[in-house]
């Protein structure tokens, strides 16, 4: 059989987190040898995409594929030709972690690009209210133009709202994102911060990841997160679908940790999306101010997703999601300088979900980053606090009047508008007391309030006093008359 290197390289990299071959070791050599293998006494393919690990094991689950060498020659082509989900470079000594760093400085110096903007903090009552994102450039002394790239995160809760915490399993180390190809001296392991994560998902089948998470060997190495997700589809739907790539398969679940299946086939129950990669990164904020990486679904054959479900995590049988990101960007080196990066990482965390409450206060941020060729950057954050403080207005309530008893008008309609969510209803309530000294004079209290989402609340007041000061009146009267004496005098009227 002639099955060269190459081949036996891309069905490693397919059938697991595809590692940077940058040292020709025997144990890699020997892992590809063995898969070969498995298709050849076996005739099978191995299921399950091994979990990301710097030492993995050869996976003991297997699924029919066919028993002829043809077979394996043929799918051995097609993941020699395949998109590999791969997005970085795997030369050099540091191989996936690192790029080849920027352009030679023109002209060496200290002074980062200047942004048009700067950071600032803007004040407003309703999401509505809020403007888009400016047009911001940036000028460098030595580059001239320099490309600005923007970030907007925000805090927008969907129709499910869940809280975040890093999923821990059966092994010691665990993390809410794992990055094993950074550079040199960076933690893989990535928690979740005091300020925490969320996820929010939307009716229209979308969703947002946020929160920040920090080096567990360092706290001040931080990263913002902001994953948006799409297309969310139930497991039939999504195991309809083929691989976008080669090998054309149906696309399936990761439960590497076995709880998904010891709770019987619960990826059947589980949603599953795809990272939009116009709208997902990781910011650094803390001593990784000016870092960034732009994040896509991996593999990029989408034969995996992002899984949200009980034990979707693939870490433990908790509510959680998982998902796995291919990234490029901008990262520090050993002397602080920004230089391109790309690489691979995982999502790995547990869900506590629930109905959300309706956002009182909010903040959205429109976060700018330029960096020149010299690898030195600057960078602005336009903050806007969303608070809604203001109550419904009332219109339609009436003055206070006084009327005679008996003239008591009907209760006036009124109406209240708000200004963040519009028309709002409006309760009535009416309160009478009568006079002691006069059963029909009395005071009418009648009120109309209205209040937001907020508990902001508006009231209007009415005052009916009802007096008694007009003595009665005689219905029919006699009138005078002149009789004779002697004569009948006419009964008295009732």
């Amino acid at each position: 059989m002639n099955t060269n290197f190459n081949t036996l390289i891309a069905m490693n990299n397919f059938y697991r987190c595809p590692l940077a071959w940058y040292t020709f070791d025997l144990r890699k050599v020997s892992l590809s040898i063995l898969m070969v293998a498995a298709f050849m006494l076996n005739g099978s393919a191995m299921s399950t995409y091994m979990e990301d690990s710097e030492s993995p094991s050869v996976s003991d689950q297997v699924s029919n594929m066919g028993s002829s060498v043809d077979n394996l020659l043929n799918l051995s082509a097609k993941l020699a030709s395949a998109d590999q989900w791969l997005a970085f470079t795997q030369t050099g000594n540091t191989a996936s972690k690192v790029a080849a760093g920027n352009s030679v400085c023109p002209c060496p110096n200290n002074t980062p690009p200047m942004l048009s903007v700067s950071s600032q903090t803007f004040a407003m009552q309703c999401l509505g209210d809020l403007p888009p994102p400016p047009t911001v450039t940036a000028t460098d002394d030595c580059d001239g133009d320099v490309n600005v790239q923007q970030f907007i995160f925000t805090d927008e809760q969907g129709d499910t709202h869940c809280t975040l915490a890093d999923a821990i399993g059966d092994i010691p180390q665990y993390w809410s994102i794992w990055l094993p190809s950074l550079p040199d001296g960076f933690s893989d392991n990535w928690i979740l911060t005091n300020e925490g994560g969320s996820i929010d998902v939307f009716a229209d089948g979308s969703g947002i990841i946020s929160g920040q998470v920090q080096s567990i060997n360092d706290a001040n190495r931080k990263f913002r997160m902001h994953i948006r997700i799409e297309n969310g589809l139930d497991w039939n739907s999504w195991h309809a679908l083929q691989t976008v790539s080669p090998p054309f398969v149906q696309r399936t679940y990761k439960d590497d940790a076995g709880y998904g299946a010891a709770g019987g086939n619960l990826w059947e129950t589980w949603m599953y999306y795809t990272i939009d990669p116009n709208n997902s990164y990781l910011v650094g904020e803390g001593t990784l101010t000016g870092a960034y990486l732009n994040l896509k679904q991996a593999p990029s054959s989408r034969i995996f997703g992002v899984q949200i479900g009980q034990a979707a995590n693939n870490t433990n049988a908790n509510y959680g999601l998982s998902t796995w990101f291919s990234y490029t960007g901008f990262l520090p080196n050993a002397s602080g300088q920004l230089v391109a990066a790309s690489g691979i990482g995982d999502v790995n965390v547990d869900a506590d979900c629930g109905q959300p409450l309706y956002q009182c206060s909010s903040e959205v941020n429109y976060t700018y980053v330029a960096i020149d060729q010299c690898g030195l950057a600057s960078t602005a954050t336009l903050t806007y606090e969303i608070e809604d403080t203001m109550a419904p207005v009332l219109t339609g309530c009436p003055d206070d009047v006084t009327v005679q008893c008996g003239n008591v008008p009907n209760a006036a309609v009124v109406t209240a508008v708000d200004n963040c969510i519009g028309a709002v209803a409006v309760t009535f309530a009416e309160q009478t007391t009568v006079s002691t000294t006069c059963p029909d004079a009395m005071t009418i209290t009648r009120v109309w309030a209205a209040e937001d989402s907020c508990a902001n609340r508006v009231e209007c007041i009415q005052v009916i006093t009802v007096v008694d000061t007009e003595g009665p009146m005689f219905g029919e009267q006699p009138e005078d008359m002149t009789i004779e004496c002697g004569s009948e005098v006419p009964m008295m009227m009732n």
